[in-house]
């Protein structure tokens, strides 16, 4: 009797195997496959329970989610002031037409074969492909005459400073921003990630090797630089911190945040920026061009949304666009850095830090931390961009942390004095000395070993 219990035991055990086994296997040859449509269908069949649909804002209908979220995400990328933004496309506009009128002799600029062969081999494999169905395999595995006849498409458009329609037709996929999908009920827990052409990056690679010295930015700016990272920021921060408050001060920082920062940049703005760095006439042309057509479609599960243009905002996805935000907010970061206000040592200012969008304020007192913030406020709101008042945080740091001083004052609100303070993603303490508080990371580090 115990034999055949136990045979009859380990029957379905290894059925129950098979089966996980066959699912998995399953997956696995969809994805080798790219086949999207097999590798959902299988899914849904395992996991997916057809009487709990993904409902958002009550909404079921996959189109009628699909345009909503269009409608979200447009009017995401819209002006903060109208009246802000007649005035900077004024001042475009003149500036434009006297330097179109000082470039009479403009320099031909062109790629090659063997920058566009080396472009392509060095794109990375596995990423979505947008509406043409075309991703970096296509092009890494195709014939070599490729190489050539993308060389001539490139030199082409350069010398006519034209893009075609499709490369500013780009896929908006939400996505939820937290880990439970099931809670995301409103749009506005999705971000949207845009998926665009792989030829269109093709050419930015091409555009960013010729005129990549027109896209300089601050070393104060730890984003978007080859070989710096959200690591060079903490250190940058821990090591000035450390040395003021090593030498009896105590430190005032504040995190600011501005809200909806690649969504909210005026074009107009942009291409004045690089106007007024003497960037080639040939370049700002092509992306004048370029952004007169950015057009998005929404992809909700098999549904596509209405097209809709995006009047505002860099462009998703594109290689170009990191770049584009750097300029666009460098003279801010100068502004601030060299008004002396903030912590500086060995000749170098230290007072404002920025990776992205995200900004650190650094003052050794706390008059001079109100001042960096009044003017921060100020350089953000000339190129049309707001600061976010409920994400902005300050804190002390030293012998006097905790000493009470009275609330930082913005236009649109006072600046809190916390306790702790999250600057990417590393969770700061107030302490006599800069404190980490790992706390956190441990209880997500845990729960997800002992989900496993």
């Amino acid at each position: 009797m115990l034999v055949h219990r136990m045979r009859y035991r380990k029957a379905i055990k290894d059925k129950d195997q098979s089966v996980t086994l066959e699912v998995s296997n399953s997956l696995h040859d969809a994805l080798i496959n790219k086949d999207s449509k097999a590798f959902w269908k299988t899914w849904k069949n395992k996991f997916g329970n057809g009487k709990n649909k993904i409902s958002v804002e009550g909404l079921h209908d996959t189109d009628i989610i699909a345009n909503e979220f269009a409608s979200f995400f447009q009017g995401a990328c819209t002006s903060n002031c109208l009246e802000k933004d007649k005035e900077i496309n004024f001042k475009f506009n003149k500036l434009f037409d006297d330097f179109k009128a000082q470039s009479v002799i403009e320099l031909t600029y062109e790629t090659d074969v063997v920058s566009v062969e080396k472009i392509i081999t060095e794109l990375k494999f596995g990423k979505a492909a947008g509406f043409d169905d075309l991703v970096a395999e296509h092009l890494k595995f195709s014939h070599p005459i490729i190489f050539v006849v993308l060389t001539k498409l490139f030199n082409l458009m350069i010398k006519l400073k034209f893009v075609p329609d499709a490369f500013g037709l780009g896929m908006i996929i939400p996505i939820p921003k937290n880990n439970n999908f099931t809670s995301c009920l409103k749009f506005q827990d999705f971000r949207g990630i845009t998926i665009s052409p792989v030829i269109s990056k093709v050419f930015e690679h091409c555009l960013l090797m010729l005129f990549n010295d027109y896209f300089f930015s601050s070393p104060n700016q730890f984003g978007f630089k080859k070989g710096k990272g959200t690591r060079d920021a903490i250190f940058t921060l821990s090591e000035t911190v450390n040395h003021f408050v090593s030498n009896g001060s105590t430190v005032n920082i504040c995190a600011l945040d501005v809200s909806k920062a690649f969504d909210k940049i005026s074009h107009q703005a942009l291409f004045s920026k690089l106007i007024i760095r003497k960037a080639p006439l040939c370049l700002i042309e092509i992306l004048i061009n370029w952004y007169s057509k950015c057009f998005c479609q929404v992809k909700w599960e098999s549904s596509l949304s209405r097209v809709f243009i995006l009047d505002h905002g860099i462009r998703q996805g594109g290689i170009l666009s990191p770049y584009c935000f750097s300029v666009y907010v460098n003279d801010a970061l100068v502004t601030l850095v060299n008004s002396g206000l903030g912590c500086s040592f060995y000749g170098l200012n230290f007072g404002a830090l920025m990776y992205a969008d995200d900004i650190m304020l650094i003052a050794a007192s706390v008059l001079n931390l109100q001042k960096l913030i009044i003017l921060a406020e100020s350089c953000f709101n000339d190129i049309n961009l707001k600061l976010n008042i409920g994400k902005c945080v300050a804190m002390r740091i030293g012998k006097r942390c905790n000493v009470a001083c009275s609330n930082l004052e913005m236009k649109t609100g006072q600046v809190q004095w916390q306790y702790e303070v999250k600057y990417l993603g590393v969770l700061f303490k107030q302490a006599t000395y800069l404190k980490v508080n790992l706390h956190p990371n441990k209880v997500k580090f845990f729960s997800s070993f002992n989900g496993i």
